[in-house]
């Protein structure tokens, strides 16, 4: 699950790159906006199936750990 994760947001590091490198000095001020419209959007995205995994996991795999410590 952690690995996903990481996936994850090193995808999204990449893309926010990728945009910034694309940004030339005139689009700048337009981008802006745009980009912290991105951000909302990838975070939203990224905190809803973050969510999911977490009570995916609490059902399932929380329960396997605390069967395996005792």
């Amino acid at each position: 699950m952690m690995m996903m994760m990481m996936m994850m947001m090193m995808m999204m590091m990449m893309m926010m790159m990728m945009m910034m490198m694309m940004m030339n000095k005139k689009k700048k001020k337009m981008m802006r906006k745009r980009r912290r419209i991105m951000m909302i959007y990838f975070y939203d995205k990224f905190h809803r199936s973050y969510l999911k995994l977490a009570a995916e996991n609490k059902r399932g795999k929380m329960c396997e750990f605390e069967q395996d410590s005792q």
